[in-house]
């Protein structure tokens, strides 16, 4: 969490909590009147056990006689009560239960929604491991929560108010007598939480951070290996982890001595109970029974106090994962739709950035980019690292919105149209392309589900894999492994063309999507790129000067700005930064 959880902030959760679970529960409410009468339906044990030992009392007085059948009839009916009592309450439970799957699916059907229409800026800046296993943990907040205010605390606390009622019109001296300890309880218990918590809320980062890190290592396991350094991710793990074990061991501490004083109190409740009871007994004032009714009594009013006490680390603990999950899916998003936003039309493919700038986090990336982007042809951004060019794919996507000037497709500034519809006209072809845990088939599809066969072998056939994957045993029925790392660079990155290839896109963004291949597959794959950009407005980002010889135009970009614009023969022939690129590259491998 990026700060403590504290009390008083524990309403945004909580209402997040009911926005959820009320819709659900509301439809059994037949079953609150039931579980309210099963609470109260216990004040009778105090007066059963009255009963019982005033009869048992008898025996050992002179001259007095007792009623056996008095003595049966009431344990009998305690224990019906009792059995009755426990049938029913675990009937309210299993309603409950049959419903918490419920309120799980309306929670998890919205996270998905949300997650995914979460704009794109959030997910580049976040891991989304770490986002989603903060959302599956809220799920158990959820039950957590429940049973808590279903069975525990909640009943407690109507118990003891019905108790305190009753035990008021009985003998209100005895009732303050058995009270008499309470404010200090509630010094010791919410004192003792208040310090505890602090300590709780820093063990539960520490935890986190021990358990991302582990979770860092396994999803980066093929790097881990091959660098041999499975011992210095375990010592990495247990150097974290040791900080929490250490932390949680304190506060674990803490709670015992919550326990250890609210046991204390309450034994001392117990003593001056008994004790004014015995000298009410001796002044002819009370009986044997109602001194035991009022420790029974006691105990219904202190064990709200004490279940508060040891169940608040568990609900402070599923306070604290609801509030991680809220703040993630109730964020505002930097990137949105106007309100009635139209699809965008594209009908040439003309590509226009006017007066374009931007800043990430305060540090400028692109400034007054004017770009125009003729339909049909290809358009290649060239400059050194860091010079802004995947900052420009970013803005075509509209995965961030620019702070100044305006970007139009076919005269629609893309901040006015659906980004759904922005999306469906541009493909993008990356470095590192991810592929599904599917097979190949479903992942070249995936572009356009429900299509023919027969558009899937032919966009495979156009992106050069075809043969590949008729040679393989299982063919298109080929599982890929997780992000594709069944197959190798060039055959994922042949994979990813066919999906676009599929999608049959207007516009299309290729962003270094062969810098990360061997001369061999790059041939293959060009080739390949070749057929897909016939027609389409292309826009090629490269390091390897190579791939963007033939392009129409070439844009060059230095620290943000445009330096210069041309084909390669009229940028090779000035002095500048396009020429100083082609220095830079292996001797031999551009045409000078």
């Amino acid at each position: 969490m990026e700060k403590e959880l504290k009390m008083k902030d524990w309403g945004p959760p909580l209402r997040y909590y009911w926005r959820f679970t009320w819709p659900v529960m509301r439809k059994i409410w037949y079953v609150w009147p039931l579980w309210l009468v099963l609470i109260l339906s216990q004040m009778i044990e105090p007066y059963i056990y009255r009963n019982v030992f005033d009869e048992l009392a008898k025996i050992a007085g002179v001259g007095e006689t007792f009623e056996v059948e008095t003595i049966v009839f009431f344990i009998t009916l305690w224990a019906v009560i009792m059995l009755v009592s426990a049938a029913l309450m675990t009937l309210v439970r299993m309603m409950f239960a049959h419903r918490m799957p419920l309120v799980d699916r309306s929670y998890f059907l919205m996270a998905v929604q949300r997650v995914l229409d979460l704009d794109m800026s959030y997910h580049l800046e976040k891991k989304s491991g770490e986002m989603m296993k903060k959302i599956d943990r809220a799920v158990d907040s959820f039950w957590t929560i429940t049973f808590m205010i279903v069975v525990n605390v909640v009943p407690k606390l109507i118990l003891a108010l019905g108790v305190l009622i009753w035990a008021m019109t009985i003998n209100w001296v005895m009732t303050l007598v058995s009270v008499s300890l309470y404010p200090l309880a509630i010094w010791v218990v919410f004192l003792g939480l208040k310090k505890t918590n602090q300590l709780q809320n820093k063990s539960n980062t520490l935890f986190d951070s021990a358990i991302g890190r582990a979770y860092d290592a396994v999803a980066n396991i093929m790097v881990v290996k091959s660098f041999a350094q499975e011992g210095k991710e375990r010592r990495r793990f247990m150097g974290k982890y040791e900080k929490y074990v250490k932390l949680q061991q304190k506060t674990s501490v803490r709670w015992g001595r919550i326990d250890v004083w609210s046991g204390a109190i309450s034994t001392m409740q117990v003593i001056i109970i008994i004790s004014v009871g015995a000298y009410l007994m001796v002044q002819g004032e009370f009986t044997l029974g109602q001194v035991v009714m009022f420790h029974t009594f006691r105990r219904y009013l202190y064990d709200p106090l004490y279940a508060i006490g040891w169940d608040m680390r568990h609900f402070q603990f599923a306070v604290l994962r609801l509030e991680e999950a809220r703040k993630i899916l109730d964020r505002e998003d930097s990137v949105k739709d106007l309100p009635e936003a139209p699809d965008l039309r594209v009908k040439q493919g003309l590509v226009e950035m006017r007066d374009v700038s931007f800043k990430y986090q305060k540090v400028g990336v692109l400034s007054r980019v004017n770009i125009v982007f003729e339909p049909g042809k290809a358009t290649a951004l060239v400059g050194h690292s860091g010079a802004g060019k995947s900052t420009v794919t970013a803005l075509l996507n509209r995965f961030y919105d620019l702070q100044r000037g305006k970007i139009l497709i076919d005269g629609q500034d893309i901040r006015k149209v659906s980004q759904r519809s922005l999306h469906k006209n541009i493909g993008l072809v990356m470095q590192e392309n991810t592929l599904f845990n599917d097979t190949i088939y479903n992942n070249i599809a995936y572009a356009r589900p429900g299509c023919r066969r027969a558009a899937v072998y032919e966009a495979a056939k156009k992106a050069n894999i075809h043969d590949f994957i008729m040679s393989l045993p299982k063919k298109y029925k080929t599982v890929v492994g997780e992000r594709g790392l069944k197959l190798s660079g060039g055959e994922k990155q042949r994979v990813a063309i066919a999906r676009v290839v599929l999608k049959n896109p207007p516009i299309l963004i290729l962003d270094e999507a062969t810098s990360a291949l061997d001369s061999k597959n790059e041939k293959v794959i060009h080739q390949a790129l070749q057929q897909v950009m016939k027609g389409r407005t292309s826009i090629v980002i490269a390091h390897r000067l190579s791939t963007v010889v033939d392009v129409d135009k070439i844009v060059v970009i230095d620290k943000g700005r445009v330096v210069q614009q041309g084909t390669h023969r009229q940028l090779t022939r000035q002095e500048g930064v396009y020429k100083d690129l082609v220095d830079l590259q292996v001797g031999g491998l551009l045409p000078k």
